[in-house]
């Protein structure tokens, strides 16, 4: 759970849960059809343009940890979820799948537990993984989109 409680906010709906910082979004957690969808973002912070406008660093989110963020919305909502769907298309998950395919000979359902989210899955005991989607850029040999199911 997230240390700095005071700094931190939990808010909670039916499917949805969303962790403040500071009043900036920091994780988000919808639940559907027994999946945990995350989102985290401890550099920026998360609002409505999210997905449709480039990120600026926030310096007010310096100290977070993205790794308390998750464990946070996974114990929030340990009960409502069977599995974990990460949707790759960004950032630092997509950039370690890119990278580690061009230097290891490995199949992508074992790169993906290199990633953040596959770390974070399998700290939580999501040890087998579903590749949904696996779709390549047109131009090169890099990913532009995987959606990987985690799950005991």
């Amino acid at each position: 759970m997230i240390k700095a409680l005071k700094e931190f906010e939990i808010k909670q709906k039916e499917n949805y849960t969303e962790i403040q910082y500071n009043r900036i979004i920091v994780g988000q957690a919808v639940i559907e059809k027994n999946e945990l969808v995350i989102t985290i973002d401890t550099k920026s912070g998360i609002d409505e343009n999210y997905f449709r406008e480039k990120r600026t660093l926030n310096p007010k989110l310096n100290k977070i940890k993205g790794s308390e963020i998750y464990d946070s919305l996974l114990e929030t909502n340990k009960d409502k979820f069977k599995k974990i769907r990460s949707v790759i298309n960004y950032g630092d998950n997509l950039k370690t799948i890119n990278e580690l395919q061009k230097t290891k000979n490995e199949s992508l359902d074992k790169l993906i537990f290199e990633t953040f989210s596959g770390k974070m899955a399998k700290k939580h005991e999501m040890n087998n993984v579903d590749i949904r989607i696996a779709q390549k850029k047109s131009d090169s040999n890099d990913y532009q989109t995987i959606v990987a199911i985690f799950y005991k």
